[in-house]
């Protein structure tokens, strides 16, 4: 069954399954199909019991006769009229339109990849343009940064030149400053002399001449004494100016060399992750494995941090369709706990609506969820995966076209026989 007979029959499936729930209700009671006596009751008709009401039409042609009494085309649908009144030529009509249907279909999902796209591409514009603007204030910042380097390697160049010529004219003045200190101590020298003649006796007039001559002789080294030790303060007045800007320039030279020995930061660009619109992309299988196998399934059982979404009572039914519901929960649950034992993989059921004194068959590692009665499991599937915040892959069972179809962008499609098959339920 395709999932363009899914949709062509639909109507004509619920018709005849309000007719056997009239059948049922009815006083007295009219006959009911035997698959379809424990599905009468439900107070929704989720897709895996539209599935057993079309077995249940094609195999069983009392019933069908008894549907096609009422029918009308306003009611089932031309397609659905020809299913159950079954005409010369039927089954050709019917054809033409399946693929009139699928062709349909698929144009719709080709639309809707192309807007996928594009949308994707509009996106891809968008942190294309953020990063080139990123960009340009990084390329502006590192100009700034290298010519502040420039600066600083030329100040420290200019700095160390000055330093240079300022040894050199230091050393000079310590020179000088140690030849007037010769002079100053030749000068002293010959005034002690000159002193300790004149300390002498004087006995005659030639002796007295001697003396004013040694006299002269002192007071001329003492001049050249004073000459002496003014020089030397000038000299030493420069030394001192010297020293000072030695330091000044010592003290420059020491910053420049520090700033230029600074590694230059690298510009911070801040590369926040977008926020995440969806779930995470699909599992992927490995080569050579094909999918709605068991071994796709074993494989997608062991991708690290993987979460199982599962179509409850479409597996459950499908898989053990002569189980009473209730056991069939209880028996999926305890399986997919064992599975977790083993893989460490994580799952949430889904199951249509709930019946009364139902249990939920939780566990710690698997989730089960009942839908409220306006809501399918199908559409409460599609919606879980749009919306999913976990940050593991996502696989979701169903062998419900329209559910693999709805899921195929945020998770991968694992058929409920295959899945069944693997946990040992089929």
């Amino acid at each position: 069954m395709t999932h363009a007979d899914d949709e062509l029959l639909e109507r004509a499936s619920r018709f005849a399954f309000e007719i056997a729930r009239a059948d049922h209700l009815a006083k007295p009671r009219r006959p009911v199909p035997g698959a379809l006596r424990r599905h009468v009751g439900f107070a929704r008709i989720p897709p895996a019991t539209l599935r057993v009401v079309r077995r249940v039409v094609d195999d069983d042609a009392e019933f069908r006769a008894r549907v096609a009494e009422e029918a009308t085309e306003s009611a089932v649908g031309r397609a659905g009229l020809l299913w159950l009144t079954r005409p010369d030529g039927w089954d050709i009509e019917l054809d033409g339109l399946r693929e009139f249907l699928t062709a349909a279909d698929k144009e719709t999902a080709d639309r809707r990849r192309i807007n996928q796209l594009d949308t994707q591409l509009a996106q891809l514009g968008d942190e294309l343009a953020s990063a080139q603007a990123a960009h340009a204030l990084t390329s502006a910042e590192l100009v700034e940064m290298g010519d502040a380097r420039d600066h600083a390697e030329a100040e420290t160049d200019r700095v160390r030149s000055e330093l240079a010529e300022l040894r050199d004219e230091r050393n000079h003045s310590v020179r000088e400053w140690k030849r007037i200190e010769r002079l100053r101590n030749e000068e002293r020298a010959e005034v002690a002399a000159a002193r300790t003649r004149l300390d002498e006796p004087v006995a005659d007039a030639v002796g007295s001449q001697r003396s004013e001559a040694a006299m002269e002789r002192v007071r001329s080294a003492r001049q050249a004494l004073a000459d002496v030790e003014a020089e030397m303060n000038v000299v030493r007045s420069d030394l001192v100016d010297i020293e000072r800007r030695l330091a000044a320039a010592l003290d420059g030279v020491a910053r420049a060399l520090t700033e230029l020995a600074e590694p230059v930061p690298a510009p911070e660009v801040e590369l926040s992750a977008p926020a995440r619109s969806g779930p995470p992309a699909p599992p992927g299988l490995g080569r050579g494995l094909l999918d709605d196998t068991v071994e796709a399934a074993d494989a997608l059982a062991r991708t690290p941090d993987l979460t199982f979404l599962i179509d409850g009572y479409n597996l459950t039914l499908g898989a053990m369709p002569d189980v009473p519901l209730g056991e069939g929960r209880d028996r999926l649950v305890a399986a997919l706990d064992d599975l977790h034992a083993r893989t460490s993989a994580r799952s949430v059921v889904v199951f249509d609506g709930s019946e009364p004194g139902a249990g939920s068959g939780r566990s710690r590692w698997v989730q089960v969820r009942f839908t409220d009665h306006a809501v399918e499991a199908d559409d409460f599937l599609i919606d879980l995966v749009s919306t999913w915040s976990g940050t593991g892959p996502l696989v979701v069972v169903s062998s419900d076209n329209r559910v693999r179809d709805g899921v195929r962008v945020g998770a991968r499609p694992l058929a409920s026989r295959a899945f069944a098959q693997y946990l040992g339920l089929a």
